[in-house]
């Protein structure tokens, strides 16, 4: 590659780099403005619609590109999500069922925090299963 500078550590300063190959001096060539590309060498400038471009010469520079990003819906729909996943996590009482089951018998055990009426659903559990309950265990809430 000719006419190529690559950058150093005073990059950031933006200086006028003197740099001059085997090619010959560096030119700029900008395109899409007209039908031929324009072609100007530095101190060189040029009138196209309206605009003048002047090449001032090669200078070191750090460039960056912002462009719309047609995905940003599918990124936040994904954090919206997480965030719900994480209240759910957090805010739905966590709960363990365990169950015992033999020929003759069947033994249901739980646990869940004091406001997660795990008793009662337990008994409606069972209920709907068939079991035939204690009238003492009825009305325990």
């Amino acid at each position: 590659m000719s006419n190529v500078v690559y950058g150093t550590a005073r990059t950031s300063e933006g200086d006028t780099v003197a740099t001059v190959t085997a090619a010959g001096p560096p030119t700029l060539i900008v395109s899409g403005l007209k039908a031929q590309a324009l072609t100007l060498r530095p101190g060189e400038s040029s009138e196209i619609g309206g605009y003048r471009y002047t090449f001032l010469g090669q200078r070191e520079f750090a460039g960056i590109t912002v462009r719309r990003d047609r995905s940003d819906y599918l990124v936040w729909a994904g954090v919206l999500l997480i965030v719900l996943g994480l209240i759910a996590t957090f805010w739905v009482p966590r709960r363990r069922f365990w169950a015992r089951i033999t020929q003759t018998r069947a033994s249901f055990a739980g646990q869940a925090p004091s406001h997660a009426k795990y008793t009662r659903e337990l008994r409606v559990l069972a209920q709907a299963a068939g079991a035939r309950l204690p009238e003492e265990t009825l009305n325990d809430d």
